[in-house]
């Protein structure tokens, strides 16, 4: 997606992360009955699958497409990605313990985000964007959701400007906190924004790596995830 797609999903999820911040702000104990209600699919789906098998899988041949010869720098950061992929599923597993968890969508990708237009003929210029399939929506941090979005779904022009996109989502949270009577330094300030994107944003480009080489793939080439659980 381009500039005026991604602009538009990320105030969009600034919006659905503020609500739940603030009603954790008013009322905690109706909070905690809401979240604790809610089942993590993600984690259960990944677990019965073996998913990180097949994310390593997927990963290693990744790997080999970028050529150690041609970009040693890339090669060895992506390398290193790998080899700590189970901290990183284990750290996102275990960020529902922190204080700024909030309900997420949990399925940030295309199929999952429909676009409204004025003009047909101009799909530059998406009016307002919904999200659907909350199939698996969970309770975390707001980075998760942001981090597999943009990792999945931008445009190389989108990455490269990236730091005005976050704080793009920063600034629309901040201000949707402000109208519904939260204050953002207590609720959720940039810096702990930052901080936890430093921490957890590597779990955007494990998740980007699998969903566009299984989109990209012919479907004899693409890794059947069921078949990577029987394996195991």
């Amino acid at each position: 997606m381009g500039a005026e797609h991604v602009s538009l999903v990320k105030k969009k999820y600034a919006q659905l992360h503020a609500l739940s911040f603030v009603l954790r702000d008013e009322d905690l104990g109706k909070f905690k009955e809401i979240t604790n209600s809610i089942d993590d699919m993600f984690t259960k789906f990944t677990e019965k699958i073996n998913y990180k098998l097949a994310v390593k899988h997927i990963s290693l041949k990744s790997l080999r497409s970028l050529r150690e010869n041609v970009n040693k720098e890339a090669y060895k950061l992506y390398k290193d990605h790998i080899n700590n992929m189970d901290k990183i599923f284990e750290d996102v597993k275990n960020a529902v313990n922190d204080d700024y968890v909030t309900v997420l969508h949990g399925d940030c990708w295309t199929n999952n985000i429909l676009f409204k237009y004025n003009d047909s003929n101009n799909l530059n210029k998406p009016i307002s964007v919904r999200f659907i399939d909350f199939q698996i929506a969970k309770w975390g941090l707001p980075v998760l959701d942001i981090a597999w979005f943009l990792c999945t779904c931008s445009e190389k022009e989108v990455i490269e400007q990236l730091e005005d996109y976050l704080r793009l989502y920063h600034n629309s949270l901040a201000a949707h906190l402000i109208k519904l009577g939260s204050n953002p330094d207590k609720v959720y300030s940039h810096s702990v924004f930052l901080k936890q994107r430093r921490k957890y944003a590597r779990f955007g480009l494990t998740l980007a790596v699998s969903i566009i080489y299984l989109l990209l793939s012919d479907e004899s080439e693409a890794v059947n995830l069921d078949n990577v659980a029987e394996a195991v």
